[in-house]
């Protein structure tokens, strides 16, 4: 509430009740100070004094204060394609999870089923033993078969001539290269089955993507695209604006900036119609900057709108409680 919307009306009372105390000369005396703020057009009237928290203490009034959203989020599309349901409209309460809009999928879903189908048998092959188990049991049979024809010359020369001998060796040492290559091949079953997993990852990725969730809670305020319209990566489908917690954007002067820190309370009045409404809030930033014109400094306080009854746009009054001297 601006002071042009608001007067005043301080009464002061200072009645003394005196009491004598028999042999004494000492005098008691009780005095009560009472202020009462009472709003032009408010039914009820708004007690700053007493029942505040804050009196008593040194105040600072933020000048032009406006009530403003502190979380206001577009859903957008990540994926192309057409809207296949937009189950939310203006007005709607969400809370983070909730669908918002989602895209027709039927393409990526197929995609989807062959990825998953490519990645059983990619790790099927990767699981199985067969070429190395063969090409290790070939290569243990050429040995042999070299081992034998070399100890049967030792004990009868030219019991296999040096051509034979020569091709044994061959034939072992090609079994040794094919166990070689079997296990080569199993490394890279294992990276091919690594990236058929990537591959349904990346397309369950997608599929997400054709689904657009609530981010946050609070209440749908626009809803840009309807079902059986096409839509883009980046194209807004709907504003969800919280309302828990409001932010109050107001001026101190410079002179009194100094006494205000981060994480001081505030006491903010806001006159709506016929109704006077109260809350709490907490200094969350003091702009280091000074308005070379007006010489004023901007200051933020958040407030908890839990009960719903704040809305932004209104013009409150605020008083902070500084900490400084």
């Amino acid at each position: 509430m601006s002071d042009h919307d608001m007067k005043r009306v301080h009464r002061f009372a200072h009645p003394a009740v005196l009491s004598r105390h028999v042999g004494s000369r000492r005098i008691k005396c009780v005095a009560w100070l009472s202020v009462v703020m009472v709003t032009i057009g408010s039914t009820t009237p708004y007690v700053f004094g007493e029942e505040s928290e804050l009196s008593g203490r040194i105040m600072i009034s933020l000048q032009n204060a406006i009530l403003k959203t502190i979380v206001t989020v577009t859903v957008a599309a990540e994926a192309q394609g057409v809207l296949e349901k937009v189950p939310v409209d203006i007005g709607s309460s969400v809370v983070n999870g909730d669908q918002i809009a989602s895209i027709r999928d039927d393409d990526v879903r197929v995609q989807l089923a062959r990825a998953e189908l490519e990645l059983v048998l990619a790790q099927q092959k990767n699981n199985s033993e067969i070429d190395v188990l063969v090409t290790t049991k070939s290569a243990a049979v050429a040995e042999n078969e070299y081992r034998r024809a070399i100890d049967a010359n030792r004990s009868v020369p030219n019991t296999y001539p040096p051509n034979e001998i020569d091709r044994l060796k061959l034939v072992f040492e090609r079994a040794q290269l094919e166990v070689r290559r079997a296990h080569e091949q199993r490394e890279q079953l294992t990276v091919q089955t690594q990236l058929a997993k990537n591959h349904v990852d990346e397309i369950r990725t997608t599929l997400r993507q054709h689904v657009m969730a609530a981010p946050t809670q609070g209440v749908i305020v626009s809803v840009e695209h309807r079902a059986g319209e096409w839509v883009e990566p980046g194209t807004p489908i709907a504003t969800i604006v919280n309302l828990e917690r409001l932010r109050v954007e107001g001026f101190v002067k410079e002179a009194d900036a100094g006494r205000i820190a981060i994480g001081d309370t505030a006491e903010v009045f806001v006159q709506q119609s016929e109704t006077a409404v109260r809350a709490k809030g907490t200094v969350i930033f003091v702009s280091p900057d000074i308005n070379p014109v007006s010489d004023l400094v901007r200051v933020f306080v958040d407030v908890d709108n839990a009960g719903g009854r704040l809305r932004p746009g209104l013009r409150t009054t605020v008083s902070i409680q500084g900490s400084g001297t």
